[in-house]
């Protein structure tokens, strides 16, 4: 877990760390939230694409200042109000925010 916290208007973000390589990680948030607005998850670590390799978001992974990596992910599914679990094509490790 990295963090949980409130932002203006009251929507409230959690952060997970996934130390472990996994093609599922299983998020258990506890915030007993039905919706969730959006998830990102990425890597910290530029070379997770590649040097030179295309990020999505404009710009290339190497860059100076680029320090973090899209993961893109299969699927996303809401287990229950405190837990949802995303899904990757192969196992990775990195961190998600998810913004609720």
């Amino acid at each position: 877990m990295l963090a949980r916290t409130v932002a203006a208007g009251g929507s409230v973000s959690y952060g997970h760390t996934q130390a472990v390589a996994a093609q599922v990680w299983t998020i258990a948030h506890n915030l007993n939230k039905d919706l969730i607005a959006s998830v990102w998850a990425y890597s910290e670590y530029p070379k997770f694409c590649g040097d030179g390799a295309y990020c999505g978001d404009g710009s290339y992974c190497g860059q100076p200042g680029n320090t973090y990596a899209d993961i893109p992910y299969s699927w996303i599914t809401k287990v229950d109000a405190n837990t949802i679990r995303i899904g990757f094509a192969s196992p990775v490790s990195g961190k998600a925010t998810i913004l609720f």
